[in-house]
């Protein structure tokens, strides 16, 4: 009969191992923590708009501020899918000119526009309706601005006044006041 030898465990090699294992589990440890704790992770790589039911099933809509310090939220302007730019210090629904060409909005009243560093000219609009999420307002007062001010439509305070607004650190939600 042979005897059979048994050699000890390769100790070098099996802690080798263990220190990965638990290198791994600290580096995902590490990463949850960061997703959790930090927004700006959070917000770079989670939906930036979510809706939800509210209160009493009311629904509302969560926008999580983007890198730039914006809230921007898909929507639509007369059925037609556009990029809203929500701006509480808009007092109206603000539209590039190359928007309004696209929506097929006739010029309107003359007006001018003030923003942060001119005085453009533009025009008023009644939008036929106003949507963002599960938020939608008929007959909503605009303007749009003959030279480009920016990209995206600014959802301003002529549809924005119809709901409860609160911001919470990187987010801002949306509400349907109650009773309505």
């Amino acid at each position: 009969m042979g005897t059979k030898t048994v050699s000890p465990p390769d100790l070098p090699r099996t802690l080798g191992w263990l220190m990965m294992c638990w290198t791994v589990v600290a580096l995902v440890a590490v990463a949850g923590f960061a997703f959790d704790m930090w927004p700006g992770f959070s917000a770079r790589f989670g939906p930036q708009v979510e809706t939800r039911a509210g209160a009493g099933g009311a629904p509302e809509l969560v926008i999580r501020r983007d890198r730039s310090g914006r809230y921007v939220a898909p929507g639509t302007i007369n059925g037609v899918e556009v990029e809203f730019l929500v701006d509480t210090g808009a007092s109206g629904v603000a539209i590039p000119h190359a928007l309004a060409m696209q929506l097929g909005l006739e010029s309107g009243i003359p007006m001018q526009i003030e923003t942060a560093s001119d005085v453009i000219e533009g025009y008023l609009v009644t939008l036929d309706q106003v949507s963002i999420g599960p938020l939608t307002l008929r007959h909503v007062r605009g303007g749009v601005s003959q030279q480009a001010i920016h990209d995206e439509a600014l959802l301003g305070m002529s549809f924005l006044r119809h709901f409860d607004i609160v911001q919470d650190g990187a987010t801002l939600t949306l509400r349907v006041p109650h009773g309505r």
